[in-house]
Order: structure tokens, then sequence, then C-alpha cells
């Protein structure tokens, strides 16, 4: 640290002070309490924000055979 990149004695103890300080009500949800259901809730609508077209599609049993063997995993790629 130099004396162009301290801060005056007063600023570091105002910034220390305020760092020490409750910021949020005292009844606030931490981050730690939210549930994967309330997030899942607050997710509606369409995301328009990004694509994958880059991607391949893949539709399962687009084009099913006649008599699949069991355990087979049929695709089609388009």
């Amino acid at each position: 640290m130099t004396s162009s990149t301290a801060h005056r004695g007063d600023q570091g103890h105002t910034a220390y002070i305020h760092s020490q300080t409750a910021h949020a009500p005292s009844n606030a949800q931490k981050n730690s309490d939210i549930t994967k259901t309330e997030i899942e809730s607050k997710l509606t609508g369409v995301i328009t924000s990004h694509t994958h077209s880059e991607y391949m599609k893949v539709t399962v049993n687009g084009t099913e055979p006649t008599s699949p063997v069991a355990g087979e995993f049929w695709y089609l790629v388009v």
C-alpha cells in the first residue's frame, strides 16, 4: 500500500463500521434457505434470451420399428 492507494484514516474506519452493520432486515430469507420448489415456481414462461438451435434435434420414436426388441432405444436424428 502506498500513500496514493491508502484510505485516509477516517475513510477506512467508516468503511469498516459500515461493513459490520446489518444490511438486510432481521426476517430476511437466507439464500441457503431457498428451496428447489420455490425456485421452480418462479420459472414460468419461455426463456427467449438464448437458444440451443445450433445443436441437433433428437426425436424419440420418430419412426418406430415394427417390432422393437425389449430394451432397445430408437431415435431419429432430424
